[in-house]
């Protein structure tokens, strides 16, 4: 992939702002070499979507260095170049946004100050300033509400601006604020709801919201709030067509939304998928391996240069369970710093561990887990867990093993009835877990053949509300059925 913030700052350009930029780039004031607006052209065809597959550095540098070898660092030096050129354009069509905030702020001091000429050729020159309301965000919207609002009740802006133009922009930037602040949080809590208690009156007026969206046509071309709605729908209706069509959009317009927005959005994609994963549609796994691999490759993950323990051992689970054992590899090598420093050598050491386990090295994993001791007991469940999933496998393989796996589930389960700390659900999930996987082992010892007892098994797993380790335990009893 070429040059990933040099892209992620054009796709923020917008469409009439792209013609601006062109003029700019090709003006004496970039200060731009010819490569430098060799480089602009070949990238900018690919505006606003650029969708990455499509972009190959190699066809890019013929483009810019026509007959010669590709050669990275070049095309490198070529791309900071232009990178900072587009900065410094960004930064100059912000000031107009700064220069709304400064007359603003002339606005209060000459109110203040009872100064009243000054302060109405403040407004004249505020009203002047325009933006895209499709460009803009929630805080966008609450700021030209609060001047609005502030201009309606004054006495003075009616000699400059009609009140019917002040309530006009007071309802339009209030109705904004509300429809994005209503989906965002109904696609918070229905992602959430698994885990917290949401009841209705939290999501009050969200369908007066959604049919209002309905009837308007025009919020279709606001993508932020496109975005929200579809999000929100998906989750209200879990309807599949509409998830595969609000991913593919997203990935290729991810570049145009705040890093805020886009990592919101993916985060509440990933957790869906997780979430229909879970309900046993197993072919989510490499849709949630998609989600994560995009949202690396633009950097919305790590979230500000942080990884928490959880994301980063998801996405090596993910990566596992898909296969991308190689990918999982560079993965860890090279985000493993960006966990806290008291975390990274456990998920370093259960990142090994959960590579080794899909790739069927029980005993690597016993070896890397089995005396690894550390301070949080949430960690030490996740070691255990997967050290007991590991010595009944090996059982499997060889039934002389048994009473290694009956001693460590007894072990195991002392150590979960015991924890005062984690919460009774979680317990009972282990707990479950354990009491199942010792019927499977005794039913494999004694090399019952009993369907119904299986069948019955497989309908728990599914229904059962606390489960650790769910799909897995789904998979192992559909593999003992099939004998």
């Amino acid at each position: 992939m070429l040059a990933d913030q040099l892209i992620h700052l054009l796709a923020g350009v917008s469409n009439k702002d792209t013609k601006v930029l062109k003029s700019f780039i090709n003006s004496p004031n970039s200060n731009c070499n010819s490569n430098q607006k060799k480089l602009f052209e070949a990238l900018i065809i690919f505006h606003p979507e650029f969708n990455l597959k499509a972009i190959k550095r190699e066809d890019i540098f013929a483009k810019v260095f026509p007959g010669q070898p590709f050669n990275y660092n070049k095309l490198a030096n070529v791309s900071r170049g232009l990178k900072k050129v587009v900065q410094r354009f960004i930064a100059n069509q912000g000031m107009e946004e700064e220069e709304y905030a400064k007359i603003w702020f002339q606005m209060q001091y000459f109110k203040n100050q009872n100064a009243i000429d000054q302060y109405i050729t403040s407004v004249k020159q505020l009203k002047k300033i325009k933006r895209d309301p499709l460009k803009m965000k929630m805080s966008d919207h609450l700021y030209r509400w609060r001047i609005a609002n502030d201009l309606f009740f004054n006495e003075y802006t009616k000699k400059v601006i009609p009140k019917s133009d002040t309530l006009n922009e007071l309802s339009f930037h209030f109705d904004h604020f509300f429809i994005l602040g209503k989906l965002r949080q109904a696609s918070e809590l229905l992602a959430r709801s698994k885990f917290l208690n949401t009841g209705n009156k939290k999501l009050f007026f969200l369908k007066e919201v959604l049919d209002h969206i309905d009837d308007n046509p025009y919020y279709q071309d606001h993508l932020l709030i496109r975005f929200y709605y579809h999000l929100t729908k998906l989750q209200l209706q879990k309807d599949h067509d509409r998830f595969l069509i609000l991913k593919k959009e997203f990935t290729q317009h991810a570049l145009q939304l705040s890093k805020k927005d886009a990592g919101f959005i993916l985060s509440n994609l990933i957790n869906y998928s997780y979430h229909v994963y879970h309900n046993n549609q197993g072919s989510y796994i490499q849709r949630i391996f998609e989600l994560y691999d995009f949202g690396i490759g633009i950097q919305l993950i790590p979230s500000d240069q942080v990884m928490t323990p959880s994301t980063f051992l998801n996405i090596v689970m993910v990566s596992a369970l898909t296969k991308q054992f190689d990918y999982a590899r560079r993965f860890i090598k090279k985000f493993r710093s960006v966990v806290a420093r008291s975390d990274r050598k456990y998920v370093t050491k259960l990142s090994q561990a959960i590579l080794y386990f899909h790739q069927q090295q029980y005993e690597q994993v016993i070896e890397e887990l089995i005396n690894f001791k550390t301070n949080n007991i949430l960690h030490t469940f996740q070691i255990k867990n997967l050290t007991f999933r590991s010595f009944y496998v090996m059982f499997v393989n060889k039934p002389k093993e048994y009473r290694v796996f009956a001693s460590y589930s007894l072990s195991f389960e002392a150590f979960v009835r015991q924890n005062r700390i984690v919460s009774s659900n979680r317990k009972a999930s282990y707990l479950n877990q354990i009491k199942l996987l010792r019927k499977m082992a005794r039913y494999q010892l004694l090399g019952e053949q009993n369907e119904k007892k299986l069948m019955s098994w497989l309908k728990k797993v599914k229904s059962e509300r606390h489960l650790n380790s769910r799909e897995w335990l789904r998979s192992e009893l559909e593999r003992m059925c099939k004998k």
